[in-house]
């Protein structure tokens, strides 16, 4: 995915930020460099959330057990997350998933800290983009 050349690229946004250093930018550099900055930041979350939303296709559709293997199932917890996300809970959730992955990989508290946060920044820019993997 390339960045469209119609819009401000990060060599303008740098430029119009040194401009900045000089003294006041107009309104319409102003409102230029806060459209790149909106325009870069878009451009970012979709080729990421595309990115996420293979990986975890990949993931989700394929026959492979992703918990025997420590890596497989690191890609697992970041990528689609052990732990239910689900806002409202009934019969169909599993919880605990994660915990009795990281003790069969011996992974430490912070290692499964470091797993969520992760996740959380994969689930946040997926919810930003609309898109939710298979």
């Amino acid at each position: 995915m390339t960045q469209p050349t119609d819009r401000p690229g990060i060599d303008q946004l740098r430029n119009l930020a040194d401009r900045a250093e000089r003294g006041p930018l107009t309104a319409d550099e102003a409102a230029r460099l806060r459209e790149g900055i909106d325009q870069m930041h878009a451009w970012l979350i979709t080729a990421i959330a595309a990115i996420f939303e293979g990986f975890g296709n990949l993931l989700a559709t394929s026959s492979r057990d992703w918990a025997p293997y420590r890596v497989d199932a690191w890609l697992w917890a970041v990528v689609l997350g052990w732990d239910c996300e689900e806002t409202e809970h009934d019969d169909t959730c599993v919880h605990g998933v994660l915990e009795e992955i990281a003790k069969d990989h011996d992974w430490s508290d912070e290692a499964v800290a470091k797993a969520r946060s992760y996740r959380a920044t994969v689930r946040a820019v997926l919810d930003e983009h609309g898109q939710t993997p298979a």
